[in-house]
């Protein structure tokens, strides 16, 4: 039982790598390790659930404060023509606009680009932890 709790926690710290790795690659600023199904099997969902549960965060990604919000469109939209495509796409009025909502706009379309770019991989990432704990709570029941 000791030895099943040490591969299990080494297993973590290697599967929260390899997520971490993941982002990096795909440069996701979110967090996408499932830890709620870490330690419960049962509350796992599939592929397809989970990834839902990206896009939703993906919407929740926010930009606060002025400083920051013109930093990040001076360093990824400075002409403002994307951000500004992305307010017009969903209906906002010019006097709506500010430099915090702009930002905000573009960091969502950028962490769903990069979230879609990484689908496959995070599938199979999702797919090897899924399989690694059926495997332990197989050996844990025995």
């Amino acid at each position: 039982m000791f030895v099943l709790l040490i591969t299990i926690k080494q297993y973590k710290m290697e599967l929260t790598t390899k997520f971490r790795e993941l982002e990096k690659k795909y440069s996701i600023e979110m967090d996408t390790i499932p830890y709620e199904y870490y330690d419960d099997l049962e509350d796992a969902k599939d592929f397809e659930s989970y990834f839902e549960e990206l896009e939703e965060s993906a919407h929740q990604v926010e930009c606060f404060y002025y400083s920051s919000a013109m930093k990040y469109l001076t360093e990824h939209d400075t002409s403002l023509n994307e951000s500004l495509e992305i307010a017009s796409d969903m209906g906002y009025e010019v006097e709506n606009l500010n430099s915090e909502l702009l930002a905000t706009l573009l960091m969502q379309r950028k962490e769903m680009e990069a979230l879609y770019e990484a689908k496959d991989d995070l599938e199979d990432l999702y797919d090897e932890f899924i399989e690694y704990k059926e495997q332990v709570q197989k050996e844990y029941e025995q």
